[in-house]
């Protein structure tokens, strides 16, 4: 009985690599394979750490504030025209 192979994640993924990419795109398979990937931390408790300081009233001065530094598309951006 041969010892099985112990492949890395990116030796596993890598032959299927190029049809994620001809299939999905560029940013389709990026996508993909960040879903595999579950990340770190508590994303709960960190978004709760910055809207929680977020009041309803400053919402449209906060927004207006991201739209003018390029940080938020404006709606017409979003639609395309």
């Amino acid at each position: 009985m041969t010892a099985p192979t112990t492949n890395t994640r990116d030796e596993i993924l890598r032959p299927d690599s190029k049809a994620l990419m001809r299939e999905l795109g560029a940013s389709g398979m990026i996508r993909f394979l960040q879903q595999l990937n579950p990340g770190s931390g508590d994303y709960t408790a960190e978004r709760h750490k910055i809207l929680d300081r977020i009041d309803l009233d400053d919402l449209p001065s906060l927004l207006a504030k991201l739209r003018r530094v390029g940080r938020l598309a404006s709606a017409e951006e979003e639609q395309g025209s």
